[in-house]
């Protein structure tokens, strides 16, 4: 419950920095965006050790995973939000990278989890799919945006 506070705390300051330039049709600083990633590594970093042991209780994984699946998805929309906010072509495909990257690791932790624990219980499947689908949204609107980036072209052939 701590860790997830914590990173709702970081998560209401994306949202209102993102929310409140989207809503005067400011830019936002392309700093802004490394700051809150930076934010999120620590966040990350000072998870206690069971965030990212082998040996944990069944009954912890689901909730952990979903908690980690939250915070990918917070720095998709991070790096989204920046691509939409930035209008300079280089930090726009920076950003562009960034959350397809994301996307792709979101991707593969929710299939691996997926493929490890057979029957999920219907939230814990609410979760997954809701966080798969966002992330299949960020792969098709990064395959649109940057298609000849060789970055990204390779989810083509996946």
């Amino acid at each position: 419950m701590i860790a997830q506070a914590q990173l709702a705390t970081i998560a209401n300051k994306i949202y209102n920095e993102f929310l409140t330039a989207h809503l005067s049709n400011a830019l936002t600083n392309e700093e802004l965006a490394y700051k809150f990633e930076e934010e999120l590594r620590r966040w990350r970093s000072a998870l206690p050790s069971y965030f990212s042991s082998r040996d944990v209780p069944s009954w912890f994984r689901g909730p952990r995973a979903v908690i980690l699946w939250k915070e990918q998805n917070l720095r998709m929309m991070l790096w989204r939000g920046g691509q939409r906010s930035n209008r300079i072509r280089p930090r726009s495909e920076i950003a562009i990278q960034n959350c397809v990257l994301i996307a792709l690791d979101s991707v593969q932790a929710i299939s691996e989890f997926c493929t490890h624990h057979e029957r999920l219980h219907q939230g814990l499947s609410w979760y997954a799919t809701y966080f798969l689908f966002q992330a299949v949204l960020i792969l098709d609107v990064g395959l649109l945006h940057a298609s000849d980036d060789p970055q990204v072209s390779f989810c083509r052939s996946a």
